[in-house]
Protein backbone atom coordinates (compact mmCIF):
# COMPACT_ATOMS: atom_id res chain seq x y z
CA UNK A 1 0.00 0.00 0.00
CA UNK A 2 3.01 2.53 0.66
CA UNK A 3 4.66 1.64 -2.45
CA UNK A 4 1.28 2.13 -4.42
CA UNK A 5 0.20 5.81 -3.02
CA UNK A 6 4.67 6.22 -3.60
CA UNK A 7 3.70 5.73 -7.14
CA UNK A 8 1.07 8.03 -7.44
CA UNK A 9 1.97 10.63 -5.76
CA UNK A 10 5.35 10.52 -7.79
CA UNK A 11 5.29 11.56 -11.77
CA UNK A 12 8.47 9.70 -12.98
CA UNK A 13 7.00 5.82 -12.15
CA UNK A 14 3.76 4.38 -13.14
CA UNK A 15 4.23 0.96 -11.30
CA UNK A 16 5.79 0.02 -7.93
CA UNK A 17 7.90 -2.63 -10.03
CA UNK A 18 9.30 0.48 -11.79
CA UNK A 19 10.26 1.47 -8.21
CA UNK A 20 12.04 -1.35 -6.68
CA UNK A 21 14.20 -1.51 -10.24
CA UNK A 22 15.41 1.45 -9.55
CA UNK A 23 16.29 0.93 -6.50
CA UNK A 24 17.70 -1.75 -7.28
CA UNK A 25 20.22 0.07 -9.71
CA UNK A 26 20.62 2.91 -7.92
CA UNK A 27 22.15 0.52 -4.77
CA UNK A 28 24.07 -1.81 -7.45
CA UNK A 29 25.52 2.08 -8.79
CA UNK A 30 26.37 2.56 -5.40
CA UNK A 31 27.69 -0.25 -4.79
CA UNK A 32 29.92 -0.29 -7.44
CA UNK A 33 31.15 3.28 -6.80
CA UNK A 34 32.18 2.59 -3.25
CA UNK A 35 34.05 -0.74 -5.09
CA UNK A 36 35.74 1.99 -6.73
CA UNK A 37 36.12 4.70 -4.51
CA UNK A 38 37.98 2.02 -1.94
CA UNK A 39 40.31 0.84 -4.75
CA UNK A 40 41.26 4.65 -5.80
CA UNK A 41 41.43 5.21 -1.91
CA UNK A 42 43.90 2.00 -2.08
CA UNK A 43 45.38 2.88 -5.12
CA UNK A 44 46.17 6.51 -3.47
CA UNK A 45 47.81 4.82 -0.35
CA UNK A 46 49.81 2.53 -2.76
CA UNK A 47 51.28 5.90 -4.31
CA UNK A 48 51.59 8.20 -1.20
CA UNK A 49 53.62 5.19 0.38
CA UNK A 50 55.85 4.78 -3.57
CA UNK A 51 56.33 9.03 -3.09
CA UNK A 52 57.21 8.65 0.60
CA UNK A 53 59.96 6.04 -0.39
CA UNK A 54 61.22 7.79 -3.31
CA UNK A 55 61.52 11.28 -1.39
CA UNK A 56 63.27 9.26 1.62
CA UNK A 57 65.65 7.64 -1.06
CA UNK A 58 66.47 11.09 -3.10
CA UNK A 59 66.96 12.77 0.47
CA UNK A 60 69.65 9.82 1.09
CA UNK A 61 71.15 10.58 -2.12
CA UNK A 62 71.35 14.49 -1.74
CA UNK A 63 73.39 13.76 1.49
CA UNK A 64 75.55 11.54 -0.21
CA UNK A 65 76.23 14.26 -2.74
CA UNK A 66 76.77 16.71 0.43
CA UNK A 67 79.01 14.66 1.53
CA UNK A 68 80.91 14.12 -1.62
CA UNK A 69 81.22 17.57 -1.96
CA UNK A 70 82.64 18.41 1.46
CA UNK A 71 85.00 16.05 0.30
CA UNK A 72 85.56 17.19 -2.75
CA UNK A 73 85.90 20.82 -1.64
CA UNK A 74 88.47 19.62 1.09
CA UNK A 75 90.38 17.89 -1.35
CA UNK A 76 90.54 21.40 -3.37
CA UNK A 77 91.43 23.07 -0.79
CA UNK A 78 94.23 21.20 0.12
CA UNK A 79 95.57 21.26 -3.86
CA UNK A 80 95.00 25.08 -3.83
CA UNK A 81 97.66 25.02 -0.81
CA UNK A 82 99.82 22.54 -2.30
CA UNK A 83 99.97 24.88 -5.57
CA UNK A 84 100.58 27.64 -3.20
CA UNK A 85 103.62 26.41 -2.63
CA UNK A 86 105.27 24.96 -5.74
CA UNK A 87 104.11 28.56 -7.21
CA UNK A 88 106.13 30.16 -4.24
CA UNK A 89 108.80 27.39 -5.20
CA UNK A 90 108.70 28.30 -8.71
CA UNK A 91 109.35 31.70 -7.81
CA UNK A 92 112.18 31.49 -5.78
CA UNK A 93 113.54 29.32 -8.99
CA UNK A 94 112.71 31.56 -11.20
CA UNK A 95 114.52 34.73 -9.03
CA UNK A 96 117.44 32.19 -8.12
CA UNK A 97 118.05 31.43 -11.96
CA UNK A 98 117.60 35.28 -12.99
CA UNK A 99 120.59 36.39 -10.11
CA UNK A 100 122.95 33.17 -11.33
CA UNK A 101 122.35 34.48 -15.17
CA UNK A 102 122.91 38.15 -14.02
CA UNK A 103 126.02 37.17 -12.04
CA UNK A 104 127.25 35.09 -14.70
CA UNK A 105 126.62 38.25 -17.25
CA UNK A 106 129.10 40.36 -14.67
CA UNK A 107 131.46 38.17 -14.62
CA UNK A 108 131.64 37.26 -18.44
CA UNK A 109 132.05 41.25 -18.49
CA UNK A 110 134.17 41.66 -15.90
CA UNK A 111 136.43 38.76 -18.05
CA UNK A 112 136.24 40.58 -21.37
CA UNK A 113 136.99 43.86 -19.46
CA UNK A 114 140.11 42.42 -18.02
CA UNK A 115 140.55 40.85 -21.59
CA UNK A 116 140.80 43.65 -23.21
CA UNK A 117 142.57 45.63 -20.58
CA UNK A 118 145.77 43.29 -20.33
CA UNK A 119 145.96 42.90 -24.48
CA UNK A 120 146.07 46.28 -24.86
CA UNK A 121 148.72 46.57 -21.70
CA UNK A 122 150.40 43.70 -23.81
CA UNK A 123 149.73 45.47 -27.40
CA UNK A 124 148.14 42.41 -28.54
CA UNK A 125 145.53 42.19 -30.88
CA UNK A 126 142.01 41.63 -29.94
CA UNK A 127 139.37 39.74 -31.55
CA UNK A 128 136.11 42.05 -30.86
CA UNK A 129 133.51 39.24 -32.54
CA UNK A 130 135.11 36.67 -29.92
CA UNK A 131 132.61 35.95 -27.11
CA UNK A 132 134.49 32.54 -25.47
CA UNK A 133 134.67 33.42 -22.30
CA UNK A 134 136.96 30.43 -21.64
CA UNK A 135 139.66 31.64 -23.96
CA UNK A 136 139.56 34.91 -22.42
CA UNK A 137 140.64 33.24 -19.37
CA UNK A 138 143.17 31.39 -20.46
CA UNK A 139 144.69 33.88 -21.87
CA UNK A 140 144.70 36.37 -19.12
Amino acid sequence: VYMERSVEAAEEFTEVQEVINRHQTLSSTRKDLVEHDQANQDAIDNERACLTKFKEEKNNEMLSCNNQIAQLQAVNEEAKGTTVKWEGDWAHIQNTAAEKTLTIGQIRMATRNLFILISKYLKQEINETSDDTTTMLDRV
